[in-house]
């Protein structure tokens, strides 16, 4: 079978998969040819109305979890009082009156989440009693809300940690130096990156700061202001505004939310400004473009939320009431839905946005608008032009025949390659067949005498082929690095995890532990137990050890009830339904373990191998093992 040749590679860069790791637009097309989605409002979500007499009152925060539950941070505060005229607020509290005077309303506590269809499962006020402005829930299920500082909570309103601030109510400009290394006015947006346990998040203090925390120290990190200024640098210019046909202020304006995109890049809404910022995750300053920029007052760029393929930005627009469509390959707005009005489907302040993993949008109203409603991605079956363009020519005849790929791959790595094979196999017509073991079973593989087209093992496996001669050692390419979390039967409790006392404590409660058997796991083995070591408990847990020969089998023990916990990589964890995941280990117990692929010595395929390659280093590629739990390769 021939193998494709230097045309098909050419074909591959025009379509953008070459250049796609570089500038962050995955492989399968770029944005600026994918459809814009569009939206159809769903009256029958939430269910109303809510229990106990409740209100929704002003929507100052929405997030969707890992589990599809969307959390809704309203602010109790205005039940009491007009928000925007600073009035007593007299139309809603009938029933709290004595006599009541009416059926409804009573306050409603501040979080309310909700399921896919509607029904009320958690609700609870934060410890602060302060009106919040975000909400943000992590991969280990804690509720985070940001206020006059930001407060971690369990998903029942256990109060577990907070992030220091300055010890003053309401300070003014002047009052602490723009450098200070917490929060010294209100937090208005943030979004974590779970990879590398940072918590990006916006102080209001200086018309907006954006603050790096630790999210499992809380300590600060690092921050920025507009362009990128040092924090030192940030001033406040009195006289500053937004002139639509002016320069741009050198500072943020103020109401400032930010989010964090897989591939790296941190997005800044200066609503005042009506623009949005782009930045690298260290505030090295790319670019800024202005969305609907003739619009005053309030300003365009409130709420962002980034849809599931990350190819667009929605954007909360609360004077012109519509959420905004922005490309993110492009920067340009293509679209918007909503419309300004009361009934449904339509926004009167909207103010926060959130998508699920579906591509549904969520968003929520203050002033008189009050309420969340949920908008249904139309899905569409139409493919880019490129992407159609290029599978044209590979099914043409004329240049290759398909090949026939043959890959080796890890259990930690199995499920996101098998991902992105199908994929690629849906673009290029050339079958991708996924056999999955660990790195000693791949090693003898390839030392019997069997070919492979692509080999992918752990970093230490790697040297030892390249040392033997089985791979092509030039094609190597480091793609990943998996961590460790512990996960328990679906249904038990859930107990935190986030420091080593707490991993420590739920190792020794626990009765039976399944983990892979070191003696076959090679490093991946020697890797899973090391922290065993760290907290002085590697005996302990020997004696009550369920032990398996692969992850998947390990995680596969607590779904049958032969063990209570178990210890593996988070990608190993992931796929298994049937158990819940606590959260990964603290940092400072991780031993992780990188990850290589290469081309097989005996491959026969190797353009098309080299193809592959590409495309699992491509920004879908990362984004898909990202979200098998997997980290970048070089990860601090």
């Amino acid at each position: 079978m021939r193998a494709v040749g230097s045309g098909i590679v050419k074909a591959l860069a025009l379509a953008g998969i070459a250049s796609a790791a570089v500038i962050g637009v995955p492989f399968l097309a770029k944005s600026a040819d994918a459809p814009v989605p569009t939206f159809t409002y769903d009256g029958s979500w939430p269910k109303l109305p809510l229990p106990n007499k409740w209100t929704f009152e002003g929507i100052t925060g929405l997030t969707v979890d890992k589990d599809g539950i969307i959390w809704v941070l309203n602010r109790p505060g205005d039940y009491d009082n007009d928000p925007i005229f600073r009035r007593p607020e007299v139309t809603e509290n009938y029933a709290s009156l004595s006599p009541p005077t009416a059926l409804c309303c009573l306050k409603p506590e501040g979080i309310l989440a909700f399921d896919q269809q509607g029904n009320l499962l958690h609700h609870w006020n934060q410890a602060d009693k302060i009106d919040g402005h975000l909400i943000l829930a992590d991969l280990a299920g804690n509720i985070w809300i940001g206020s006059d500082t930001m407060r971690k909570y369990d998903k029942t309103g256990k109060l577990l940690a907070a992030i220091k601030r300055v010890d003053a109510g309401n300070p003014k400009v002047g009052d602490f130096p723009p450098e200070t290394p917490m929060f010294v006015g209100r937090v208005e947006g943030g979004e974590f990156d779970e990879l590398a346990r940072e918590l990006f998040v916006t102080d209001g203090y200086m018309r907006g700061r954006i603050l790096v925390f630790d999210m499992d120290t809380l300590a600060f990190k690092r921050g920025w202001g507009a362009y990128g200024k040092k924090l030192s640098e940030i001033k406040v210019d009195a006289s500053a505004k937004y002139d639509p046909k002016g320069k741009l202020p050198q500072d943020f304006l103020g109401h400032l939310t930010v989010t964090v995109s897989r591939d790296g890049f941190v997005y800044a809404a200066d609503r005042n400004a009506d623009r949005i910022q782009v930045f690298t995750k260290d505030g090295k300053y790319l670019r800024e473009y202005t969305v609907a920029p003739e619009t005053l007052d309030r300003g365009s760029t409130g709420g962002m939320a980034l849809s599931p393929d990350q190819k667009f930005i929605y954007v909360s627009d609360i004077m012109n009431n519509v959420v905004w469509i922005v490309d993110r390959a492009t920067d340009k707005t293509v679209g918007h839905f909503g419309f300004f009005g009361h009934s449904g489907g339509g926004f009167h302040w909207i103010h926060m946005v959130a998508t699920d993993a579906k591509g549904n949008v969520y968003t929520g109203e203050v002033d008189t608008g009050k309420r969340v409603q949920r908008f249904l991605v139309k899905q569409s079956m139409k493919r880019c032009s490129i992407a159609v363009a290029f599978a044209a020519l590979v099914f043409s005849g004329g240049e290759a025949s398909a090949a026939q790929l043959t890959v080796l791959a890890t259990g930690s790595m199995g499920a996101p390659l098998q991902q992105i094979a199908e994929d690629f196999a849906k673009l290029t017509g050339h079958e991708v067949n996924v056999t999955v073991g660990i790195t000693t079973t791949v090693t003898a593989t390839l030392q019997a005498g069997d070919s492979a087209d692509l080999v992918e093992v752990t970093s230490t496996g790697m040297d030892q082929l390249a040392r033997e001669n089985l791979i092509l050692p030039e094609s190597r390419r480091e793609i990943a690095r998996a961590v460790i979390g512990l996960a328990v039967k679906e249904g038990a409790p859930q107990p935190d995890i986030s420091t080593p006392a707490g991993v420590k404590r739920v190792l020794g409660e626990a009765k039976t532990i399944a983990y892979v058997n070191p003696r076959f796991a090679g490093q991946v083995g020697v890797n899973m137990t090391a922290f065993l070591d760290k907290l002085a408990i590697k005996d302990a847990v020997a004696k009550k050890a369920s032990l398996a020969l692969t992850g998947e089998e390990a995680v596969q023990n607590v779904v049958k009830g032969e063990a209570d916990l178990v210890i593996a990589f988070v990608s190993e964890i992931l796929p298994v339904r049937g158990v819940k995941w606590l959260g990964p280990l603290p940092a400072s117990l991780q031993v992780p373990t990188n990850y290589s692929a290469a081309i097989g010595a005996k491959s026969s395929n190797i353009d098309v191998t080299r193809m592959l390659l590409d495309a699992i280093q491509s920004g879908t590629g990362r984004r898909i093992i990202a979200e098998a739990g997997l980290e970048p390769p070089g990860s601090p």
